[in-house]
């Protein structure tokens, strides 16, 4: 059965609608002409606009040097009017990433890239990354949950920004985990309760290697000529839970980067 994630992240933004908006801006930095970068910015501005917030895109060459590019961040991301950060990836591939999302102050640092703002997530779990809140509100809102203790999680992907913060998150909890890659052998998927797909291979699982009444969150995202797909193969039955690609963890992903927009700006995030 097909898990709506375009229905989860309206609920999302119809409750930060409900609070007051943060009087300083969001800044999303953005690195040279990718066509999909751009697109997923101005999904990002649409809600912004619905939210009444300030969206600010400050966009740079290709060819910008690291150290420069750093210094430029840092510089908004210190201002007092700035209230938010986000650097849209992927970055050109002569630019570390680690560096430039190192120069993101921890505390406006919303999509928890940073070491500082994702060593912070591993010690109070106030802030989560994205992937994290997303896998979260899936789980709560088919009522997967509550008591989960003895459930089998399965992580296919160990990459930074779905299967490591979502592993830790898991073991943080304390509950029973696998972790796969691509190359791996799948069969483990057959034992897993819960799903978590996150390589970025189209289609490496398909309903086959998944017992019945299983749920698979799939974080995949790829295209083959010019279609977007995921690591699931479509399903031609339901026998289990899933959300599609697209239209399934993407606009939950964005909502929540929106959810901690406002957490980071003392917004009450007790009733968020």
């Amino acid at each position: 059965m097909i898990i709506d994630g375009r229905k989860i992240a309206k609920e999302i933004i119809d409750r930060l609608v409900k609070h007051p908006t943060p009087k300083r801006f969001l800044g999303v930095i953005i690195v040279g002409e990718n066509a999909a970068s751009k697109k997923f910015v101005e999904q990002k501005r649409k809600i912004a606009e619905v939210l009444n917030i300030d969206f600010r895109a400050y966009q740079f060459a290709e060819s910008i040097e690291v150290d420069e590019l750093r210094k430029k961040i840092g510089i908004i991301g210190h201002g007092k009017t700035c209230g938010g950060l986000i650097v849209q990836l992927p970055l050109p591939s002569h630019l570390d990433r680690r560096r430039i999302v190192n120069s993101m102050p921890k505390e406006k640092d919303l999509d928890v890239l940073s070491e500082s703002a994702y060593g912070q997530f591993l010690t109070d779990q106030r802030i989560l990354p994205p992937s994290v809140s997303t896998f979260c509100e899936v789980l709560s809102h088919y009522q997967v949950l509550g008591n989960v203790s003895h459930e089998t999680f399965v992580v296919v992907g160990n990459g930074f920004l779905v299967g490591k913060p979502i592993s830790d998150y898991l073991r943080l909890q304390g509950k029973q985990l696998v972790i796969l890659d691509k190359g791996d052998d799948l069969s483990k998927i057959k034992d897993a309760d819960v799903v978590i797909l996150g390589t970025g291979v189209p289609n490496i699982v398909n309903e086959g290697m998944i017992k019945n009444g299983v749920l698979v969150i799939d974080f995949g995202c790829s295209f083959i000529d010019g279609k977007l797909c995921g690591d699931l193969l479509k399903p031609t039955t339901d026998n289990f839970f899933y959300t599609p690609t697209p239209g399934g963890t993407g606009p939950i992903l964005v909502a929540k980067l929106f959810e901690n927009f406002y957490k980071c700006n003392n917004v009450d995030e007790n009733v968020i």
